[in-house]
């Protein structure tokens, strides 16, 4: 019951303050119909690795573009599959989905907008994928379902080499669990004599 009242207490200043300050405030105006327009936010700071990441992309894969990138990401892992609808039923197909997905979640994450990352979606579209599928938690579940993917990967190429400096087989050194082993504080002898 006190987090209801603290809410509406909340509301009820901030709607007094917007009540009192509107008049003058000059991020709001008032149009001749009656309607309130607010001035739109400006765009977020650009990612600090954003653009290390686009040429160090364009070094190693001339023409290959971040968007290529995030598209074999989802080939991949299937990241997509962690967003679901916040409604009670889906209506589009999964395809659609995920290509509206893929285009929503550039567009926002590398601050060029859905506007800008439509390509042949409309933007009506990409915006109803937003408002339905993105949520905070399918955007951590994804993030994690990914990073788990390169972990994997990561894993299994410490492992070749790790197997390659003890000179034993990859498989031996694949059937021990790296996690188990980096969780243990074990040295690099025992790893070596571990099943």
């Amino acid at each position: 019951m006190q987090l209801i009242q603290g809410l509406q207490a909340e509301m009820v200043g901030a709607l007094t303050e917007l009540n009192e300050t509107i008049k003058t405030n000059d991020q709001v105006k008032i149009t001749a119909t009656g309607k309130i327009k607010l001035t739109p936010l400006k765009p977020q700071v650009t990612p600090a690795n954003l653009d290390k990441l686009g040429d160090e992309l364009e070094q190693r894969w001339p023409q290959t573009t971040i968007l290529d990138v995030f598209k074999e990401a989802e080939l991949r892992t299937g990241f997509t599959d962690e967003f679901s609808s916040v409604g009670t039923r889906e209506v589009l197909d999964r395809a659609t989905v995920r290509k509206r997905l893929i285009l929503s979640l550039h567009g926002i994450g590398t601050n060029a907008g859905i506007k800008r990352a439509r390509a042949d979606e409309k933007y009506a579209d990409l915006k109803y994928i937003t408002r339905r599928y993105v949520t905070r938690d399918a955007v951590r579940n994804a993030i994690r379902r990914l990073v788990n993917e390169i972990f994997k990967v990561r894993q299994t190429a410490l492992l070749q080499r790790l197997a390659e400096k003890f000179e034993t087989s990859y498989d031996t050194c694949f059937s021990v669990r790296f996690s188990d082993y980096a969780a243990s504080n074990s040295s690099m002898s025992d790893f070596q004599n571990s099943p």
